[in-house]
């Protein structure tokens, strides 16, 4: 598995892309296989399934 670099200028561009304001609304910041930086928002809306259940974020971030 190769390392990606990826700078906090990058991270918030890409947020700005998708149209999120603030930074709390960020679930995760994703990079896939592909080299494409994909940004998860935050759920307003209780229950579902997330496509991010196998990842160990932690609580309160």
């Amino acid at each position: 598995m190769s390392t990606e670099a990826i700078t906090v200028d990058e991270i918030n561009a890409v947020v700005r892309q998708e149209g999120i304001e603030k930074l709390d609304d960020v679930l995760a910041v994703v990079i896939e296989l592909n080299g494409e930086i994909s940004v998860i928002k935050r759920s307003d809306t209780p229950g579902g399934k997330s496509s991010l259940e196998d990842l160990d974020i932690p609580d309160g971030q």
